[in-house]
């Protein structure tokens, strides 16, 4: 378990995370350089540039590695796993930033040496008065350090263009972080100069490996989790291309309004993502339904599958998503298509919505279905607008989509659906001031 600290912002803890960098670079510079950087040589220096730099990079690919295993007390303080990934997609790039400043500081000087830069006084061979087997495990560690800083540079470039990549390569191309991460540490504890062996930097950096470890098991934890097992009571049609499943677990899973759990239909494929639109318990039993829209291949293969007692895997629930939405705050939600499932899980709590307007901008979903939106809305007192562009009511443009929400404005907007109308909606929001719409990310890439 992690103990993340209340009343805390992510970026406040970043801040601190960064001064207590400072600190012990400044700290152990000091020591690398024997107190007077003054009077310190090149070969001092950039020893210790380069263990510092090192000791920074691998901090942010702990950090990165750790958002990654989708820790409860981790989403929660980063409230839901979208900003989890935002902040995780941004450490990776921190990395490669920080690679590059450790390889250049490890390399530079060799590099300018061969094209006759710079001229390097020849290395005075140092021994430690170790075994030599100890040695030659050090002297591994530490010249493993730049095939680690080869794999990891492949990694992260396949990662950050993971849009191309299908879910499972995709996924199973992560696993690769944690070795990579433990290998850093490792490498970090065997660059130590012989003088050093021993010192307080270097126990640090042996805590480093202790920390990877946990990174490791937690991700082979994660990737072995085979969740809760049920099986789909039913699968029944409630539009065109909107299928609705009950699924039924052993226990309850509390999921809260609006949250989503992943579901696998195999035991050879990755659990997707669906949220939870209803849920109740039935003879110590709990059943839970979701609706599926035929929107790629995945969900058509779905759709046109016998699902009737289909034994299935659920990982979850997850989520922030309309977690601080109070009764007595100036909304509106806005879904597009299926995106109307965690607005309809919210109005189900029965709590009354009075100063909240729902936008659903759908194409031909049935009447039946249309007519039980409404009644919930109703229920709750709020307000139900709908736009369906089959019959050319369509909100694609900004400049359609500025007419219906400038008397909204000055309301808090929620959204769920398809990104290219949530780019229009983020843009008539920050044209005016407003913050842009909070958002759930299913694609957690």
């Amino acid at each position: 378990m992690v103990v993340v600290p209340k009343n805390i912002s992510p970026s406040s803890c970043l801040a601190w995370v960064i001064g207590v960098l400072i600190v012990f670079s400044v700290a152990a510079g000091l020591l690398f350089l024997k107190g007077n950087p003054l009077t310190a040589d090149f070969g001092s220096w950039k020893k210790t540039l380069e263990l510092l730099s090192g000791f920074w990079l691998f901090t942010v690919m702990f950090f990165c590695a750790l958002l990654a295993l989708r820790l409860l007390s981790v989403n929660k303080f980063f409230k839901g796993l979208p900003n989890t990934y935002k902040w995780h997609r941004n450490l990776g790039i921190t990395v490669c930033i920080f690679l590059a400043i450790h390889w250049l500081v490890a390399k530079g000087p060799k590099w300018a040496s061969q094209l006759g830069l710079i001229e390097l006084a020849k290395k005075k061979k140092v021994t430690s008065g170790e075994p030599l087997w100890w040695e030659q495990v050090f002297k591994f560690l530490k010249d493993s350090g730049e095939w680690i800083g080869y794999a990891v540079l492949v990694l992260l470039f396949l990662a950050l263009f993971g849009k191309f990549l299908r879910q499972n390569s995709w996924i199973k191309l992560h696993r690769f972080f944690g070795p990579a991460v433990l290998l850093g540490a490792l490498h970090g504890v065997g660059s130590f100069p012989s003088q050093f062996l021993g010192s307080w930097p270097q126990w640090i950096c042996v805590f480093c490996v202790l920390a990877s470890l946990f990174v490791l098991i937690k991700q082979y934890a994660l990737d072995t989790d085979q969740g809760i097992k049920g099986r789909v009571l039913s699968k029944s049609i409630i539009s065109e291309g909107i299928s609705e499943l009950l699924i039924q677990l052993p226990k309850n899973l509390k999921i809260e309004p609006a949250q989503f759990v992943s579901i696998s239909f195999d035991e050879n494929e990755y659990p997707h993502p669906f949220t939870v639109v209803s849920s109740k318990e039935k003879d110590g039993h709990y059943i839970f339904s979701v609706w599926i829209k035929d929107l790629g291949s995945y969900t058509h293969a779905i759709q046109h599958r016998e699902l009737t007692n289909q034994p299935v895997r659920i990982l979850g629930p997850y989520g922030e998503f309309l977690k601080d939405c109070k009764p007595t705050n100036k909304m509106v939600w806005f879904a597009a298509g299926v995106g109307i499932t965690p607005f309809v899980s919210k109005l189900q709590t029965k709590q009354y919505f009075s100063d909240t307007t729902l936008i659903w901008s759908h194409r031909g979903v049935a009447t039946t279905l249309v007519e039980t939106v409404k009644e919930l809305a109703e229920s709750s007192s709020v307000t139900l607008v709908t736009f369906d562009s089959a019959k050319g009511q369509k909100l694609r443009s900004l400049q359609s989509l500025s007419k219906v929400l400038e008397p909204l404005s000055n309301a808090s907007f929620y959204y769920c659906g398809t990104p290219a109308l949530q780019k229009n909606l983020d843009t008539f929001l920050t044209t005016r001031g407003k913050a842009k719409s909070d958002s759930e990310n299913f694609t957690w890439r």
